[in-house]
């Protein structure tokens, strides 16, 4: 599973990403996302407990970019990507990802990537560029040789910062395109949840 890209060979992006975060079991939205850090047990929606033990990972809510604050604790391994203090605000933490190859955050797979029907995977993000014609990945989940894997799940922006989910289920692919675009230079909030099996991508 890899964060800012999805293969040594391309499909990278060029942005600050901060507190990515995925929960099994609940599909967070909708929810008021407020800036600030973090935390496995931060909800944002009232009258809704989030559980710590369902969130299965939190990276880049601290300096360290290779922390996760989940209990899952997974080990984190960065190329040449870095800490930086710009953020949605002050306090909060991100990562840069310049558009290369070595500039990845990566966790190793897992009985965690088990997310079942539904799931939040849910991050900020300050695109600097849309590098690739394409495939701008924001997190990427292939198998070695960068094609789909069974039940894989992946978000990218075109060009034109149309948010595309990419996934792989029961050996079918399908794609979701969000109905607005993202623009260079502006901090957005995203999340893609499933919800009893239906995807969505909310901004």
């Amino acid at each position: 599973f890899l964060i800012g890209a999805y293969h040594s060979s391309g499909g990278w992006i060029n942005s600050y990403i901060s507190e990515f975060r995925i929960t099994r079991g609940q599909g967070r939205y909708p929810f008021l996302p407020k800036k600030e850090t973090l935390t496995t047990t931060t909800s944002f929606q009232d009258g809704v407990t989030c559980t710590a033990s369902n969130v299965k990972l939190l990276a880049l809510t601290t300096a360290t970019v290779t922390a996760d604050a989940s209990s899952e604790n997974h080990t984190l391994t960065a190329g040449g990507t870095t800490a930086s203090d710009f953020a949605p605000i002050g306090g909060m933490k991100s990562a840069y990802f310049v558009a290369s190859s070595n500039h990845k955050i990566t966790i190793p797979d897992g009985d965690w990537k088990t997310h079942g029907s539904t799931f939040t995977f849910d991050l900020w993000i300050y695109a600097k560029s849309f590098p690739e014609s394409t495939y701008n990945y924001i997190f990427g989940d292939f198998n070695s040789a960068g094609g789909d894997s069974s039940n894989s799940l992946s978000l990218y922006s075109n060009n034109s910062g149309t948010l595309i989910i990419r996934g792989q289920s029961g050996g079918s692919l399908f794609n979701l395109s969000a109905s607005s675009n993202i623009s260079t230079n502006k901090w957005y909030h995203v999340a893609v949840v499933r919800n009893s099996g239906n995807f969505y991508i909310f901004l």
